[in-house]
């Protein structure tokens, strides 16, 4: 044996985190390892002496061939760092392999070599995955599983969101849901079929029965919670012998001392405060009431007057005495006698933050809406928050119970079981729907965000819309589990922008809470952009962004993801609209008096399919096209085209011998209302059509939704002019879309995320 160049002093280097260690910490998470020999580092290190001694056991190793590894501190892409080769198990090609790494430079300086037996296997997506669990700020423990290799990054992106990796919370491990999302996946078909009869690498069972047994030690194994490991990633992980092995391991740790660990699974947060104070105070006091103009803080004050809440249990903080608005002035909330459950603070920030320190230290308020901004948005306003939560801190200690606080920079609650409305949105500008309470809860960062879709949802009037601003105390997450539990809550619409730590976590558990309860959440989670991975620190950071992880634990927890704001306005339209209507199967009928529309409903119905119309409803709508008049113009069919000469009286019963159909588990009804054979104009002088009339399209069809039980929306394509014929099929209780393609697109991702959960 020859030597060779000494390695630069690694000796001196602090001890570091060994892949050694990772791939123990593989084995207690249920992965295999190949077997291997570790040939120390230090000072007058000279290959053929390392291997010389560690000779014998580098000879025992169970294979022909070996993987020689660089070990080096924070290398994560040892491919491309020359870092990593497979030689002949020979002596000699293992000393040559050591000095060539050393003499081309690593990236960093070794701590030690790895010799593994080389393990035959598949490469690339045939036959190795990406497995990791990382403990993520906002969701604790997520693991994820994906094409493993050198192309992981490459997979990901390419292969899309539905398409790539997996990614599951250990909480919410659902085997039969997991089965599903492994399927739709080309790698895992390839992993697990292979192509063209050449069998895959492992079984689809096997992959679960590994995905299983981690979340399971992740929960369950109490020394490596403790351990403060944040994170463990195993790439590539191969199957020899149909066995998960793990080739190559990272293990991420913080200290457990710190008191910085992230939440890692649910048990490990308090469960949410009492939010009453904000959905259904008692007492309630404002400040920064106007008593001359029409400030924000006299805006809330006369949008809650105007929900309903009693003007004698309203008090203005006011100096001077007086009244505003038939409501008593004080000085201060102390005035109030005891403490109010809800104190709005209109105030500038400086003002807010003494008036919150002064509610914590004299007990004066159980909640606070805090309206103003600058509490935390740049870094000039943080001294702000801090004072803030070292008030709250202290009255905890003090007292036992501090206030919760709503904000900052939020427009605050509108709860109509307060009732109190504190968005400082004049009345004028967002009038209240004249029509029963929803059982809908909107629950914002953004107070506009909120404040747009009460508007833009025009017929649904929410029961609840909940704006949270900066998070600076009360969050998303704990809204969405109060909401969940709350009966008169069926479904919660939610936008997040970013969970506070731990959080997330907390929202995956209210999501899983509310579809026990047959609740649907939809969210949609701003911030999509990959600036957000921290694609230097592993493979897992870059393919698992923030974006990507809430929307696949979501998913997974059983949320309905809305991937844009239009998106979001349809499926909770949806959710209102048909929760209480059965959903049988796939099978779609659909009907429009336009072509085009029958063709787009056709190139888009995916994955529910055009179900054919059995004889007794190929009968009944051959009459209804017959008693029209234009049977020798169109025939029954699914799509039904019903030309623009069908009037009024045949479309409606075409619709519902369609609807009724055994084999029809949902409609899309389209109308371009263009046609002068149906009335779907306001009356005017111009012309003689009235589209109120009690035997036209609009009240038809408003009467056929009462009375059917199946769930079908309406398409009404046009422009403005028909504004108002579109508003009265939706003031009957139908979901109205304005294209076919949105409208079918929408139904099936609802329907389908209803048949998951049955």
């Amino acid at each position: 044996m020859t030597a060779s160049t000494p390695l630069p002093g690694s000796a001196a280097a602090p001890p570091p985190r060994s892949e050694v260690e990772g791939l123990e910490v593989g084995r207690r998470l249920g992965l295999d390892a190949p077997a291997m020999v570790v040939l120390p580092t230090g000072d007058g290190w000279h290959p053929s002496e390392v291997v010389e001694a560690a000779w014998d056991r580098i000879r025992a190793l169970p294979t022909d061939r070996v993987v020689v590894k660089a070990q080096v501190p924070g290398l994560v892409h040892k491919t491309e760092a020359g870092a990593i080769r497979v030689v002949s198990k020979d002596a000699q090609a293992i000393i040559d392999t050591l000095s060539t790494m050393v003499s081309r430079g690593l990236p960093g300086d070794p701590v030690g070599f790895l010799v593994q037996a080389f393990l035959p296997h598949d490469s690339g997506m045939a036959g190795e995955v990406l497995l990791s669990a990382r403990r993520d700020r906002e969701f604790g423990w997520a693991v994820t599983l994906g094409p493993g290799g050198t192309l992981t990054e490459f997979w990901a992106e390419g292969l899309g969101a539905d398409g790539g990796p997996i990614h599951l919370s250990p909480g919410a491990f659902d085997r039969e849901w997991t089965a599903r999302a492994l399927r739709f996946r080309p790698w895992v078909r390839l992993l697990t079929e292979g192509v063209r009869g050449q069998g895959g690498s492992v079984a689809l069972e096997t992959l679960l029965d590994l995905l299983a047994t981690l979340s399971e030690r992740l929960i369950e194994d109490s020394e490596l919670r403790r351990s403060g490991l944040i994170e463990a990633e195993f790439n590539p992980v191969a199957f020899p012998d149909g066995v998960p092995t793990a080739l190559d391991a990272v293990v991420r740790y913080e200290d457990p001392h710190s008191g910085s660990l992230r939440p890692g699974v649910p048990g490990e947060l308090e469960p949410a405060r009492d939010l009453s104070p904000f959905l259904s105070p008692e007492r309630i006091a404002i400040a920064g009431v106007s008593g001359r103009g029409m400030n924000p803080g006299r805006i809330i004050l006369r949008n809650t007057l105007a929900e309903g809440f009693p003007a004698e249990r309203l008090r203005v903080v006011k100096p001077g005495g007086g009244t505003v608005d038939g409501c008593a002035c004080v000085d201060s909330p102390m005035e109030a006698g005891r403490p109010v459950d809800l104190l709005v603070l209109a105030i500038p920030a400086d003002g807010a933050t003494e008036a919150v320190e002064a509610a914590c230290r004299d007990g004066t308020a159980r909640g606070i809406v805090l309206i103003p901004g600058g509490l935390g948005e740049t870094a000039r306003s943080e001294d702000r928050v801090v004072a803030i939560r070292h008030a709250l801190e202290l009255a905890h200690r003090t007292r036992g119970w501090a206030p919760a606080i709503n904000g900052g920079n939020c427009l605050g609650v509108r709860s109509k079981d307060g009732p109190v409305d504190t968005l400082f949105i004049p009345r004028h500008k967002l009038p209240t729907p004249d029509r029963p309470v929803d059982p809908v809860a909107i629950v914002s960062q953004s107070g506009a965000f909120a404040v747009a879709r009460v508007s833009s949802l025009g017929a649904i009037n929410p029961r609840v819309v909940a704006t949270v601003g900066n998070q600076l105390d009360v969050t998303v997450g704990e809204y969405a589990e109060v909401l969940a539990a709350d009966p008169n809550i069926e479904v919660i619409a939610a936008y997040v922008e970013g969970f506070e730590d731990g959080d997330g976590l907390r929202f995956l558990e209210a999501v899983r809470g509310a579809r026990a309860r047959g609740k649907c959440v939809v969210l949609y989670r701003a911030g999509r952009s990959r600036s957000g991975k921290e694609a230097s620190a592993s493979h897992t950071a870059s393919i698992a962004g923030e974006y990507d992880l809430t929307r696949a634990l979501a998913s997974a927890s059983g949320a309905l993801i809305a991937e844009s704001i239009g998106e979001f306005d349809d499926l909770v339209r949806l959710s209102v609209a048909l929760r209480d209507r059965p959903v049988a199967g796939q099978g779609l009928a659909a009907v429009s008096n336009a072509g085009f529309e029958c063709v787009a409903l056709a190139d888009h119905c995916e994955p529910l399919h055009l179900t054919p119309l059995g004889p007794e409803t190929v009968e009944r709508v051959s009459r209804a096209l017959e008693v029209a008049g234009v049977v020798g113009i169109t025939r029954a069919t699914n799509p039904m085209d019903l030309t623009p000469m069908t009037g009024a009286g045949g479309f409606c019963e075409v619709v519902e011998a369609m609807l009724q159909d055994p084999s029809v588990a949902a409609g899309v009804v389209g109308c371009v209302p263009l046609t002068g054979a149906i009335e779907t104009l306001e009356a005017s002088d111009g012309h003689t059509e009235d589209l109120t009339r009690s035997d036209g399209l609009a009240a038809r069809l408003g009467a056929l939704w009462a009375r059917t039980t199946r769930p079908w929306v309406m398409v009404v394509d046009s422009g403005s002019r028909y504004d108002p014929f579109a508003r009265a099929l939706s003031d009957s209780g139908l979901p109205v879309f304005r294209h076919a393609d949105r409208a079918v697109q929408a139904l099936a991702r609802y329907l389908v995320w209803r048949r998951a959960g049955n």
